[in-house]
């Protein structure tokens, strides 16, 4: 946090905590963090729905991801020389008992550091912004900070960390607006999804009391977000204590 009168919320305090758990999570040197961090980006970059995929980002992205994947080998080669107490240290270890080839470590930590910052970042940024929004909500949280789970799912709910997911159709499923054949690929806009009335009463509506059916926001069965915890837990975390700092925070 800085000791100005206004913060970037996302630049100044979403990014660089999600950023520093997953990195210390890892074991990636912090003076490593931000030039990997613009390279995610630039990657990432090519999958959003909005994302440019001309030649040229399309280039700059396979230069980010070979960037990544270099710096990624000799890290994980030399935590296979000299481990140490992290979680890449730990898949070297596996990789004695497990048949894991060396591009399925690196590729590993690659979506392990990718989506635990990234995404995570937007959920706290995304959170924080909807509890300045609705000051009552946050007030709830100030005096019932057993709240801080609801409120993490209600702002996962409403903003899901990444936009849309895609999926094949496994059979033949019928819509209000026709049938999709089986095979057919379908991309899951999750913030329609987590505002679908018939399910969510006042859907719109944030409020961090509300229970009943939790949203697809993280997937669900095998394609299951596995950072989900992670970034749940870091939200838990952050709300409370940046509002404990913040009493009187306004956007």
């Amino acid at each position: 946090m800085t000791n100005s009168a206004s913060i970037n919320v996302a630049d100044d305090f979403a990014l660089p905590l999600s950023i520093t758990v997953i990195g210390n999570l890892l074991g990636i040197p912090a003076s490593d963090r931000l030039e990997l961090r613009s390279h995610v980006i630039t990657l990432a970059g090519i999958f959003n729905i909005a994302g440019q995929r001309d030649d040229a980002a399309l280039a700059s992205a396979d230069r980010s991801a070979e960037a990544l994947s270099d710096y990624l080998t000799r890290l994980v080669m030399k935590r296979r020389a000299e481990p140490r107490d992290d979680l890449i240290s730990e898949l070297v270890a596996a990789h004695a008992s497990v048949d894991l080839s060396m591009a399925e470590i690196v590729s590993m930590v690659l979506l392990l550091y990718s989506n635990g910052f990234e995404t995570t970042a937007n959920t706290l940024a995304e959170g924080i912004m909807a509890l300045l929004n609705h000051p009552d909500q946050a007030d709830l949280i100030r005096f019932n900070p057993d709240l801080t789970r609801n409120a993490v799912d209600e702002v996962i709910r409403l903003h899901p960390p990444v936009e849309a997911v895609s999926r094949v159709a496994a059979g033949a499923i019928q819509t209000d607006v026709g049938q999709l054949p089986a095979g057919q690929r379908v991309l899951v806009l999750l913030e329609a999804v987590n505002r679908d009335p018939h399910v969510f009463a006042d859907p719109d509506q944030f409020d961090i009391t509300r229970t009943g059916p939790r949203s697809l926001s993280f997937g669900g069965g095998i394609h299951y977000c596995l950072g989900s915890h992670l970034a749940k837990l870091e939200a838990k975390v952050a709300f409370p204590a940046l509002l404990r700092e913040l009493d009187a925070v306004r956007r």
